[in-house]
């Protein structure tokens, strides 16, 4: 560097003496220069350097072209530099993304077998100690089954209209609430009629009591009750609520454990008194919880309510989910796997890095690659707004015409008629011309002179 700055001290003192100037700064001296510099051209042929403006049409063309190769040649050299290393780069990084494929897919099936067999001694597990509690088990009764009785204490009427009224009962046990009124009475028809009393509303619905058998009570039921006004003339048994007769609508909740309970079921046209009793056929069929751990639930009960064994989940504890510490997920409460980030997939066993430069990652884990990266993990680059090529569904390089190589950074004009074009871009001179880019003919069969 020393002996550089040496140099340009010296050529500056050269340039001030040989143009007549004094002492410059440097931005000055780089203005001159650089002006100095533009108007010098190298005539290949003459092999001596001119001003521009001195020159001809035909040397400054033949300068120019000079330059062109010059500047072919460099794009050559650095476009097979980029070549070895665009290789080596894809070598290397080919060979941690198969590695990391094979890797993955060695952990998924490792996971997969440490969870089935975590299943299976899981499932022996508990068969044994079923069976070893199974004598006290089978002792208590799996489903319910009993009576509902329902007893219509009193009606009152909160309106004028005291003429005969019809009351129909309905009771609901289904946890969805669907079908409606799915219990049926023992009592008739279930429908009750009453007369209030002018002095004071109220009456005494008759019949009085009803009973609803019922085999399964698993949830809280629904009592409902439909008034409407008897037609003249005709019963209740054979008429129904229409829109000139309907007289309301009210309910209430009757809890599962509540065997004894008096209900006022309010509705702003009347009020009815309704006293509930719950009788089993055998002790015991009101039991909350029953634990069970086979294919119907595998939980026990606490205060009437069902706990989940472990990495059972769901409301009857049937979906199984194991939680591992090297797991590629989490379960929720029902049960269902939550992927953690970057892995995809029904059981989270497919890999997409989410923060990849190439590509971007779709909710399956399949690889949508960006802008100009092509191939299965997008690590094959082409560039789309190239001028010199297009790029295939691959990623390979299509080139244009007149360009060749393997980046298309080779030009050679394939209609010119004093060469041919190689694959590789090379200038392949025709018979009896010559030179870099074929421009100098040169008869080889004449006779006065050697080629």
């Amino acid at each position: 560097m020393a002996d550089a700055k040496k140099l340009l001290v010296k050529e500056m003192e050269y340039v001030k003496q040989r143009i007549g100037h004094g002492d410059l700064p440097l931005e000055s001296y780089s203005k001159v220069w650089n002006e100095c510099y533009a108007q010098v051209m190298f005539l290949p042929s003459q092999k001596r350097y001119t001003r521009a403006a001195l020159a001809s049409k035909k040397d400054r063309l033949e300068s120019l072209e000079k330059h062109l190769e010059l500047n072919r040649s460099q794009m050559a050299q650095d476009a097979k530099k980029a070549s070895r290393i665009e290789k080596k780069l894809k070598v290397l990084l080919g060979g941690y993304q198969s590695r990391a494929v094979g890797l993955v897919k060695q952990l998924s099936d490792v996971h997969d077998q440490v969870e089935q067999a975590y299943v299976e001694k899981r499932t022996f597990e508990e068969l044994r100690n079923q069976e070893t509690n199974s004598i006290p088990k089978r002792l208590q009764v799996t489903n319910s089954q009993g009576t509902l009785h329902l007893d219509l204490d009193s009606y009152s009427e909160k309106t004028n209209d005291l003429s005969r009224t019809c009351i129909k009962l309905c009771v609901t046990t289904s946890p969805s609430g669907f079908p409606r009124c799915n219990l049926n009475t023992t009592t008739g028809t279930g429908i009750a009629v009453v007369t209030p009393r002018r002095s004071t509303g109220k009456g005494y619905p008759h019949p009085q009591s009803y009973t609803f058998k019922f085999t399964e009570w698993k949830h809280n039921s629904e009592l409902g009750v439909t008034v409407w006004k008897r037609p003249s003339g005709q019963s209740c048994d054979t008429t129904g609520p229409t829109n000139r007769t309907n007289h309301g609508q009210a309910g209430t909740i009757i809890p599962r454990l509540e065997q004894f309970k008096t209900y006022n079921i309010v509705s702003d046209k009347w009020e009815l008194k309704i006293r509930t009793r719950l009788e089993c056929d055998i002790p015991g069929c009101l039991l909350p919880c029953v634990p069970r751990d086979n294919s119907t639930g595998h939980y026990t009960c606490h205060d009437g309510n069902k706990q989940c064994l472990p990495n059972w989940f769901g409301e009857n504890c049937t979906k199984f989910c194991i939680n591992l510490t090297s797991s590629t997920y989490q379960c929720d409460i029902n049960g269902k796997k939550t992927c953690f980030e970057n892995w995809f997939g029904t059981n989270c066993s497919k890999f997409c890095d989410n923060s990849s430069k190439t590509y971007t990652c779709h909710n399956t884990g399949q690889k949508h690659c960006k802008t100009n990266y092509y191939g299965e993990n997008c690590l094959t680059f082409c560039n789309n707004s190239a001028p010199t090529y297009n790029c295939n569904k691959n990623g390979e390089k299509i080139c244009f015409k007149n360009w060749f190589g393997e980046y298309c950074l080779t030009f050679c004009n394939t209609t010119k008629e004093n060469y041919q074009c190689s694959s590789n871009g090379s200038i392949i001179c025709d018979s009896n011309w010559f030179g870099n880019v074929c421009d100098k003919f040169c008869s080889i069969s004449a006779e006065n002179y050697n080629s």
